[in-house]
This record gives C-alpha cells, structure tokens and sequence, in this order.
C-alpha cells in the first residue's frame, strides 16, 4: 500500500477553495482531505510540496471525438474522462482497450455511432476516413438498426430509435 501526501495545496473541490489543504492518497484513491494547519504529520511514502500549487477534481469533456493519441492529449490538458460522440465501433474499440490498459491516458465513454439519414452529417465528410455509416431511412430502419449495434455499452442508440419510433424526424435545428 503506498500512501502519498500532498501537504499545504490550495484545493478547489468543485464547491469552493481551501487555501491550504492536505490530500492523502492510499493506493491511488483519495483517502482524506483536511485543512492543512503547519507541518505535516505521520509517514508518508510520498510527500510533495503543495505551496504555491492549486489542486482541482479531474475535467470531464463531455463532447469528444477520441481518435489515436488523443487520450494522452486529454489528460495533459487535466481532462481525465472523454464522452466520445458518434464514435465508429472498430475505431473506438482500441482506445476503450488503451483507456483500461494505461494509466497516461484519459479515460473514455461512448455514445456510440447514431444512424444517420443518407448522406447526412457525418458521412458526407468522414466518409472517406471511416467508411460507410449507418442510415435509417425512416421508422421501419429503426428497429434493425439498434438490434444490429455491434456495441454493447452503448444506450444512445436506443433513443435515436425510440425517437424515430414516435415518428419525430427532427432532434434538433
């Protein structure tokens, strides 16, 4: 068990700022954090100065279009979660196996690749770099188009059927 503290940080959690506060961290999972009030107590097998640092929550980008490298990229910007939008199974694939793998990139979800009407966005520009994308002509495609989602974490899907269900042809102007 490895115990690291970061001593006398300023902290902004999400709600506010603790201009000195101390983080100890058990096995890469933040065990505690307290007002920092002098010097610090107990055995540390890491103790790292935080005067003069600011330590915030990790960022989540919650509209990403994850492609090789981008992960490492994310994470050096402090982003430690990626939501991919509309990503191409046999593309996303490898960087969900990278995420679990390596711990110097950021992790990432899915919503998985939505069908689209012919020709429409994104095919008329990716076309090329993925091939072929999904398209649902009307509400008779919906139904086959969820069940032959090779995906299996992936719930978006589901709505932009159940959508073309109700009979709705536009989501959004």
């Amino acid at each position: 068990m490895t115990t690291t503290l970061i001593h006398g940080v300023r902290l902004f959690d999400g709600d506010g700022v603790t201009p000195r506060a101390d983080v100890v961290i058990r096995d890469h999972l933040i065990d505690r954090v307290t007002a920092s009030d002098g010097e610090p107590e107990g055995t540390w097998d890491v103790l790292v100065d935080g005067a003069g640092h600011t330590l915030l929550p990790g960022l989540i980008d919650a509209h990403a279009h994850a492609h090789p490298g981008s992960l490492a990229q994310a994470l050096r910007f402090g982003i430690t979660t990626e939501l991919d939008m509309f990503s191409v199974p046999r593309h996303f694939a490898p960087l969900r196996a990278q995420a679990a793998e390596r711990d110097d990139v950021a992790d990432v979800r899915t919503a998985g690749v939505g069908a689209n009407a012919e020709g429409g966005h994104p095919a008329q520009f990716m076309r090329e770099v993925f091939g072929e994308y999904p398209a649902v002509r009307g509400p008779q495609d919906a139904e086959a188009f969820v069940a032959g989602d090779p995906t299996t974490d992936i719930t978006d899907t589901r709505s932009i059927a159940a959508i073309w269900r109700r009979g709705v042809r536009q989501v959004a102007s």
